[in-house]
């Protein structure tokens, strides 16, 4: 399953736009990063969760 068009270009999304990805809440992405099943990071002050751990959370849950 292909990322929507207006998220592709972005290297690491947002934890909101995470959540749009993913279809869930952002305190769903926040619990996942908390397992360590998505990778975050800040930059900026800004948290950017890692797009590869993002695909491998959809492509198991496929």
């Amino acid at each position: 399953m292909a990322l929507p068009e207006h998220l592709q270009v972005l290297q690491d999304p947002t934890l909101k736009q995470t959540s749009e990805i993913l279809q869930v809440s952002p305190a769903t992405v926040w619990r996942l990063c908390k397992k360590g099943i998505l990778k975050k990071y800040k930059t900026g002050g800004c948290a950017r969760i890692n797009r590869e751990s993002i695909e491998a959370l959809r492509n198991s849950a496929a």
